[in-house]
């Protein structure tokens, strides 16, 4: 804890439990008082923060033959580089291959929950051209979706992995599990511990999975559409009410599939944000026995008006493909490559009915796996990550898997503006019949913007990295009608800021991120706070370096929802580029039972 005394405000200690938010409100700013900077230096401000950082990009690459053979001894003249059409030069460039188990780069830099993170791990390191490419480690996410998953199947699949898990952890990888049934459980955070990952699979196993009750709803729904079309062939049989009912049971079933299917997109989403400020390289494999991009779509086939594509305006499909489209941009934007695996290993028959009786025929069955199965595709393919689906022989396609996290070429190339922006990007290579595999594009990050991806990833592995010796204090709570609000004082100490002069003033900028997380999964969006620190020359001249007076206090509210929750405050110095981020379990409110 620090020495130095509190500030007057008649606020609790830190480690007071408060409940956590998910809004949060700037209500006013209490100091401005920072003690006089000992890395003040000449220069304006407004130079300064005007310069333009060139971000260097960095793809993965692979190549292979017409067989599927990975193609070694390639150079960085074999291969040219578009973004959005425009041909750009490759500066950096390294060939990656497999080191012997055990001998990958230990990530001794890399944060641990919940002690402080080292600094680092926070930097951005750019490798030398033409180097040997290092053997960095891999950040690893398993991600099972429970919620479109049978038990069976996911069973199957997860006895593969593990080995697998071994191996990585062995190499020096970090990996993080975690799993989904319409709210994220994070079963455990990045880790090098293999009896942790033993411990959150054999949790894992435990959960309940869902896909199959939904497979038994199809089939009663699909026995009665079979009813009352044999009805409606025969007049004197129709039963209208009942039709009209079924087609009510049909629209609920496809409403719900979709709000499934958009839960898991969000959670996913959720998940690529946690890993964006994670340094090294990343991989994520999504497990489940697939995802719609047409939820409910193979009910419409037989519907009344489906030959004649006659079909009511209101069962119009919802197409998710936007939805996924902006998981592939999160994941290219955050360099995290998606393997996707159908955990029905060959594609199963759904034509008979539960009742034995009704064949559905082969078009039902292409539907229905087609639309399963297109995610998966696109998703792993626009990532530069491979689909793992049609296929019983999981061991041995691991294997190929695992063959991208140590052989690759390394391509890199400057991105001069940090506009913000999504950019397309096409790697080809010299060489009759060669295919190439990369991320189909890249965010052009600015500062702000990979600060803010940092404070959601220390928030979802509940790390903290405080050099700058932030401090976080927590006031009285207010109940309101739902929620509850929560004053929160943000103390920065003034001679952790850089000042530079600026005509009679020493000036600097904070920016701070504040993002929240609760046990359910939910995360909000980072809010971004700016306060410029103005001090004259004569209030510089006048305070002590060190003393409390020279602290800057910021004041927020959070509006909370009763339950333990994380909180991570992000602080950067966007003159002297210090960053600090402070995690932080706060709950508020009646206890739940």
């Amino acid at each position: 804890m620090s020495s130095r005394r509190t500030p007057r405000t008649g606020w609790p200690a830190p480690s007071q439990p408060l409940r956590s938010t998910l809004a949060v409100l700037v209500l006013c700013l209490l100091a401005t008082l920072p003690a006089p900077s000992a890395r003040a230096q000449d220069g304006h401000l407004s130079t300064f923060l005007d310069s333009v950082e060139v971000n260097l990009v960095n793809l993965e690459v692979f190549v292979t033959d017409r067989q599927g053979n990975r193609v070694d001894g390639l150079t960085r003249d074999d291969f040219t580089v578009e973004v959005d059409g425009t041909p750009v030069e490759i500066t950096n460039f390294h060939v990656a291959r497999p080191a012997p188990t055990g001998t990958a780069d230990a990530p001794a830099s890399t944060p641990a929950a919940p002690t402080d993170a080292p600094t680092a791990a926070l930097a951005e390191a750019a490798p030398a051209p033409e180097a040997a490419a290092p053997q960095r480690p891999m950040f690893l996410t398993v991600f099972v979706d429970n919620l479109h998953t049978r038990p069976f199947n996911r069973k199957r699949l997860m006895e593969a992995l593990e080995p697998v898990l071994a191996e990585r952890l062995a190499a020096g990888d970090q990996v993080m599990l975690v799993a989904f049934d319409r709210s994220l459980k994070v079963l455990n955070p990045f880790t090098e511990d293999p009896e942790v990952i033993d411990s959150s699979l054999r949790r894992l196993q435990r959960m309940g999975t869902h896909r199959q009750v939904v497979d038994t709803e199809l089939r009663t729904l699909v026995a009665a559409l079979d009813r009352d079309g044999r009805q409606a062939q025969d007049p004197a049989e129709a039963d209208s009410n009942a039709l009209a009912a079924t087609e009510v049971r049909v629209d609920s079933y496809q409403a719900r599939r979709e709000q499934e299917a958009l839960g898991t997109f969000k959670a996913l989403r959720s998940v690529i944000l946690g890993m964006a400020g994670i340094p090294g390289r990343k991989a994520l494999f999504y497990v489940s026995d697939g995802i719609p991009r047409f939820p409910g779509e193979e009910l419409n086939l037989l519907l009344p008006g489906a030959e004649t594509n006659q079909l009511p305006s209101r069962r119009r499909r919802r197409d998710l493909r936007p939805i996924y489209r902006d998981v592939v941009h999160q994941a290219n934007a955050h360099e995290v490559t998606l393997y996707t695996f159908d955990a029905r290993g060959s594609a199963p028959s759904f034509s008979i009915s539960a009742e034995g009786n009704v064949l559905l025929g082969t078009n039902f069955d292409f539907t229905r796996n087609a639309n399963f199965q297109e995610p998966l595709m696109q998703m792993a393919a626009d990532t530069g990550g491979q689909v793992i689906m049609n296929t019983f022989n999981f061991t041995g396609v691991l294997e190929e898997v695992v063959g991208d996290f140590g052989n690759y070429y390394s391509i890199g190339f400057p991105a001069p503006t940090a506009d913000g922006s999504y950019h397309d990007v096409d790697v080809r290579v010299k060489g009759r019949g060669l295919r190439v595999r990369h991320r189909e594009g890249y965010l052009a990050k600015n500062p702000a913007a990979r600060v803010a991806d940092r404070t959601q990833s220390f928030l979802l592995q509940g790390w903290q990295s405080n050099p700058m010796g932030v401090e976080l204090q927590f006031g009285e709570p207010k109940k309101t009608r739902r929620t509850w609000r929560v004053p929160v004082l943000i103390r920065v100490p003034g001679q952790a800021i850089t000042l530079i002069p600026q005509d009679d003033e020493m000036v600097g900028r904070l920016q701070l991120f504040v993002a929240v997380r609760d046990d359910e999964g939910r995360v909000s969006e980072p809010t971004r706070l700016e306060r410029d620190v103005r001090i004259s020359a004569t209030e510089m001249g006048q305070r002590a370096a060190g003393d409390d007076a020279g602290d800057l206090g910021y004041a927020v509210e959070l509006e909370m929802r009763p339950g333990l929750q994380s909180l991570v405050v992000g602080v950067w110095d966007e003159v002297g580029g210090d960053e600090s981020y402070v995690y932080q379990r706060v709950s508020v409110g009646e206890a739940k039972p």
